[in-house]
C-alpha cells in the first residue's frame, strides 16, 4: 500500500524564536521575519521527511493500493485465504505516533466517502508497537478492488506534545536547514540536507512513509 499524510493546519516552527535568531547568527531585527519564514519552510520539509507531524495535532492518512496490489498474483493470494478482509491477518499499520483514531472512511469512485463505524466496520489497536486498524468482514474483498479508491484515516498524534518542547535533535536539524537557507539565498545547487541534517533525524524517521513508500 502507498501512504501519505495530510495535516489539517499550517505547519509553523515550534521552537524558541530568540534561540533560532541567535543560532542563525543574524544581528539585524530586519531579518527576523525572513528567518521565521525559512524556519517554517524547514519545519514543513522536516515533517515530510520524517513522515509524521512533529507536534501533536490532527492529520489524515490517505492509503491507496500500489502497483503490485493491482496484479492477478496479488488478488489470487488474497482470494486463496478468504474473499473478505480477515480480522486476524489483514491489519493496516499506522507508522506515525497516534494517540487516537477519530474517523475512518473509504473513498468511492464517483460517489461520496463511506464513513465507517468503529467496532462494526473496523477495529483499532493502539497498544501494539505501531498503531493499527483492521477492516471487518462486512467489506467484501472484490468491492475493495473494484469500487474503492482509497482509505482515509483521521488521527490525532505526532512526535511530541506541543507544550512538551520539540525534541533537541529535530530542533537542531531545523535550525541547521534554516541557517543554510538563510546563508545561501539564491543558490540553486545547494544541498540543504547536509551538515548533519539527516543524521540528526535518523532516529525519528517514520518508516516506510517518510521519504517514500
Amino acid at each position: 500500500m502507498l501512504y501519505r499524510f495530510i495535516l489539517e493546519d499550517n505547519t509553523k516552527y515550534q521552537g524558541d524564536l530568540e534561540n533560532l535568531y541567535d543560532f542563525v547568527g543574524s544581528l539585524s531585527p530586519d531579518n527576523y521575519q525572513l528567518i521565521q519564514s525559512l524556519a517554517n519552510a524547514a519545519t514543513i520539509k522536516t515533517e515530510k521527511y520524517l513522515g509524521a507531524p512533529i507536534g501533536k495535532r490532527n492529520f489524515t492518512y490517505v492509503i491507496t493500493r500500489g502497483e503490485t496490489e493491482l496484479n492477478d498474483d496479488y488478488v489470487h493470494n488474497w482470494m486463496s485465504s478468504s474473499c473478505f478482509f480477515n480480522v486476524a491477518s489483514h491489519w493496516i499499520q499506522l507508522y506515525a505516533p497516534v494517540d487516537s483514531i477519530d474517523q475512518v472512511s473509504i473513498g468511492v469512485w464517483g460517489g461520496d466517502d463511506i464513513i465507517l463505524v468503529e467496532n462494526n466496520d473496523y477495529y483499532v489497536d493502539l497498544d501494539s508497537n505501531y498503531p493499527r486498524i483492521v477492516l471487518s468482514a462486512t467489506l467484501q474483498f472484490q468491492d475493495y478492488f473494484i469500487k474503492y479508491k482509497n482509505i482515509k484515516i483521521k488521527c490525532t498524534g505526532g512526535i511530541h506534545d506541543i507544550d512538551g518542547g520539540i525534541p533537541y535533535n529535530i530542533d537542531t536539524a531545523i535550525k541547521l536547514m534554516t541557517t543554510s537557507l538563510f546563508s545561501n539565498r539564491g543558490e540553486e545547487s545547494k544541498d540543504y540536507n547536509e551538515n548533519g541534517y539527516r543524521f540528526l533525524l535518523e532516529d525519528y524517521i517514520v518508516s516506510p512513509i517518510g521519504g517514500g513508500r
